[in-house]
């Protein structure tokens, strides 16, 4: 189908199928962050809700809503309780 947007399809599939909260993040574009603020330092890396990964959602409605809004956003499943797993990051000095 060539209007299907992959990331919505994505989104829908973390929540529906492997039971992840997801919420939309900024996108980049031309270099820059979506978010418009130019010293923005995780471009395309951050929340694109009111509340951040707070917002976290396992409803598929919720979800939709969000992707009509910002069809280009960014996926990003929010680790913790809320999705059952938990993620370890270890950077180097």
């Amino acid at each position: 189908m060539p209007d299907e947007n992959k990331l919505l399809a994505a989104a829908l599939w973390y929540a529906g199928v492997a039971g992840f909260a997801v919420v939309p993040c900024y996108t980049v574009a031309g270099g820059r962050c979506s978010c418009g603020k130019k010293d923005c330092d995780k471009p395309g890396k951050h929340p694109a809700t009111s509340h951040g990964y707070k917002d976290g959602s396992k409803d598929l409605t919720q979800i939709r809503v969000w992707w009509a809004a910002r069809p280009d956003a960014n996926v990003a499943v929010v680790t913790g309780k809320i999705s059952g797993i938990v993620v370890v990051d270890v950077d180097p000095k």
